[in-house]
């Protein structure tokens, strides 16, 4: 199987416990003494938000890091945790070593998934008192690890709550390059077909363009202008049409003003606001008719940073709109993101990617106050960066717990791009962020399935990991 479909199921070889537990985190290089801030011993700690990485008494190569044990014990695999997908060897650039009487050698070993940061290094198994990692060549930048695992056959395969399958997509299509691809409403449409034969049957389709206070829309004949590039055209009819026949569930979304907190003066807040408010209802209603349409999506994913860790007025917020949307339609499901934003703790300078006690700071109040809302939507931040894997992990954990206390569905948007590019991610890197999500989440949906997934787009490497992700659900759902 190539490695950038490798997905953890269950084999033939019955998971063996982590034999790191049993070890000593060692270095041996003396070019990689550990940094200060980030000593060996994190590598064993069970916390994905710790790391090892080493710049004394350089940051060049090479490096090495491994686990070192009192007496010899086979081992046949290593997992290597890397902080994200910045600090991974460069592919040509590293090598497994065991030690064996006392001396080092390598073994033949492959790589699961080498476009993630979680390395699954295989190899026959050996008997041996310590194993390294020794990194002669960078991706990128010095290497950094959260956690080195050791097993004598294979690791334990993720407990699921569910299939690691997407199950929706976001379809950005507002912006002018598809009104020139599509040139028909109806052409749009048909693009949902590729994404219900993937199995995605829950679509999130934006309709706003704009920022600052300034927005035009999609949608004809609102308080809004229509945006110029679809002035004539209705392409979400279009695709509610679609998406009725297909028997989809479509969530419609406009913008909870991220500028909001920015704006000049409160009554110029107060103006946006009845604007937007006014929008939304005359689209919902607009499309109520449609029995595809199952919901609403509150686009606004809420930085503590704008209003200084206090929820209070983006809930109130979010409870206006939600409130909205089931006032026209009882039967609408209404939907929050949660971005991974950064934290800025009390008197740092520096924000950093939040830990579950800080999301619980946020979220718990929040949805507390916003009683419409039915459900939470993770926003990964893989692909934006926001939330290495480690992070998504426990931050997701975090959130399923708020919502199980509050009574509210959680569901994952899973990001299939790499926004430092903008370029369609490699299935195996996919791949490792479905798994996570699938661990928490009761729905998984993708951003953005139309830019980067769809085979209707153009794009090489929207087809690529589309025809990946058809031979991924292969080996996940056997025949469909």
């Amino acid at each position: 199987m190539p490695a950038s479909l490798t997905i953890l199921v269950a084999t033939a070889l019955a998971a063996s416990p982590n034999l790191a537990l049993r070890a000593t985190p060692r270095s041996w290089l003396p070019t990689s003494r550990p940094s200060p801030y980030a000593p060996l011993a994190n590598l064993v700690d069970g916390d994905p938000t710790t790391f090892w990485t080493s710049t004394d008494p350089t940051s060049e190569p090479p490096k090495d890091v491994g686990l070192e044990w009192p007496a010899p014990l086979r081992v046949g695999s290593l997992v290597a945790r890397f902080y994200s997908v910045g600090y991974l060897p460069a592919p040509d650039g590293w090598r497994v070593e065991v030690r064996c009487g006392g001396a080092w050698q390598s073994v033949q070993a492959s790589v699961d998934r080498p476009h993630c940061e979680w390395w699954t290094l295989r190899f026959d198994p050996v008997e041996t008192d310590a194993v390294r990692l020794v990194v002669t060549r960078y991706a990128r930048t010095r290497p950094s690890l959260t956690e080195l695992e050791a097993y004598e056959t294979v690791p334990p395969a993720p407990a699921f709550r569910r299939s690691p399958l997407l199950d929706g997509a976001f379809m950005s299509f507002q912006y002018r390059n598809w009104a020139t691809r599509f040139a028909t409403d109806d052409a749009l449409a048909k693009t949902l077909v590729a994404a219900r034969d993937l199995g995605l049957r829950t679509i999130f389709l934006y309709t706003l363009n704009g920022q600052r206070g300034q927005f035009s829309t999609v949608v004809p004949d609102t308080v809004l202008d229509q945006t110029d590039c679809w002035v004539g055209r209705d392409p979400v009819e279009a695709l509610l049409r679609q998406a009725d026949q297909l028997e989809l569930e479509v969530y419609l979304g406009d913008i909870l003003p991220h500028c909001i907190f920015a704006a000049a003066n409160p009554a110029e807040q107060r103006e946006l606001e009845a604007r937007l408010t006014r929008y939304r209802e005359q689209m919902l209603r607009r499309y109520l008719k449609h029995k595809s349409l199952a919901g609403y999506y509150l686009n606004h994913e809420c930085d503590p940073r704008d209003t200084r860790n206090d929820p209070a007025e983006p809930a109130a917020m979010a409870e206006s709109a939600a409130a909205l949307a089931k006032r026209l339609a009882p039967r609408l499901r209404t939907v929050q993101p949660v971005g991974f934003y950064p934290w800025l703790p009390r008197g740092a300078k520096v924000a950093a990617i939040p830990k579950p006690a800080e999301l619980r700071a946020f979220w718990d109040p929040f949805m507390a106050a916003a009683k419409s809302v039915d459900i939470y939507l993770a926003i990964d931040g893989v692909g934006t960066g926001l939330a290495p894997l480690g992070f998504t992990d426990v931050d997701q954990g975090a959130l399923r717990e708020l919502c199980e206390r509050h009574g509210k569905a959680l569901w994952t948007d899973v990001e299939c791009a790499d926004f430092g590019d903008y370029s369609s991610m490699p299935m195996d890197r996919l791949a490792a962020s479905i798994e996570v999500a699938a661990k928490h989440a009761e729905r998984l949906v993708t951003f953005d399935f139309l830019n980067y997934m769809s085979p209707d787009n153009g794009r090489e490497g929207s087809q690529r990991l589309h025809d990946e992700y058809v031979r991924y659900r292969a080996l996940i759902r056997p025949g469909g």
